[in-house]
């Protein structure tokens, strides 16, 4: 071999040897990250029941039907007052359901 071929030879060996030293410095790196990914991405899934609501409070009264016979403008002030008793009755029953669901609300 002439004395050019034997240099490249031996810087090739060279570069060959360094790397294969980094690669060894760098394989238990490896297993770290491997093991931390692992821990990272598992998953556990809970079945969670859902929060109990009485009944009573899932319903809204029906929304009162105008008079067939309202004439009057105090026919239909009554009507309206009934309309706002009944959303008001409503609005009641729906402050402790979001309570219970407040309660037992999932960290986001």
């Amino acid at each position: 071999m002439d004395k050019k071929a034997v240099e490249t030879s031996s810087v090739h060996q060279c570069l060959i040897n360094r790397s294969n030293a980094v690669i060894r410095a760098l394989i238990p790196c490896l297993h770290v990250f491997e093991g931390l990914h692992r821990h990272l991405t598992s998953t556990r899934i809970e079945r969670i029941a859902p929060p109990a609501v009485p009944p009573h409070l899932l319903d809204c009264p029906p929304e009162p039907e105008p008079h067939a016979t309202a004439v009057m403008q105090s026919d239909v002030a009554a009507w309206v007052l009934d309309v706002v008793e009944a959303g008001r009755e409503c609005r009641q029953n729906l402050m402790p359901v979001k309570k219970i669901m407040e309660s037992q609300e999932l960290p986001r």
